[in-house]
C-alpha cells in the first residue's frame, strides 16, 4: 500500500523549466517549439516515474 503514495515524487519540480515562464504576447498564445519541449519533458518526467515506482517497490 505504501507504493501507492510515493511522497518523494509528489513535489520535486515544476512541469516547465524558468526559460518557458516568460511573459507571453498574448494568453493562448504559446511558441509551438516550447509547446513539443513541453511534452516531451513531460513524456519524460512520466516515463521516470514509472521508473522509480517499479524501483520503489
Amino acid at each position: 500500500m505504501s507504493c501507492l503514495n510515493f511522497p518523494q515524487l509528489r513535489s520535486k519540480k515544476p512541469f516547465y523549466k524558468k526559460e518557458h515562464d516568460e511573459p507571453r504576447k498574448s494568453e493562448n498564445e504559446r511558441p509551438q517549439k516550447v509547446d513539443e519541449i513541453f511534452k516531451k519533458n513531460l513524456k519524460d518526467k512520466i516515463n521516470s516515474r514509472q521508473k522509480s515506482f517499479q524501483h520503489v517497490c
